[in-house]
């Protein structure tokens, strides 16, 4: 279970089914998938934020894996951003080759 935190501007919430065209309103822009994981194909295929999200996200989520949805308060139906979070086994790797 991935639990939801309010701010005063913000929702962080689980994204679900809901959200996946307008998540992938960003995965098909080359400016925001450079700085995503080898993981995430360019470029992006039809279906591919459903797959990514249901091969690479789903399976580890609270467990090695964290996924929150960014929303606006004003306007909680869209998508703004994301933010994950990862237990990583080696804590020296950050990623990097």
């Amino acid at each position: 279970m991935i639990p939801t935190f309010k701010t005063e501007r913000l929702i962080l919430r689980e994204v679900t089914e809901a959200d996946l065209a307008n998540y992938e309103k960003y995965f098909i822009d080359y400016e925001v998938i450079r700085y995503l994981t080898a993981s995430v194909p360019w470029p992006y295929p039809a279906e591919g934020v459903r797959d990514y999200l249901n091969q690479e996200i789903v399976p580890y989520l609270g467990k090695e894996r964290w996924l929150w949805g960014l929303f606006l308060q004003k306007s909680p139906g869209e998508l703004i951003g994301a933010i994950e979070l990862r237990r990583i086994a080696n804590p020296d790797n950050r990623g990097f080759g």
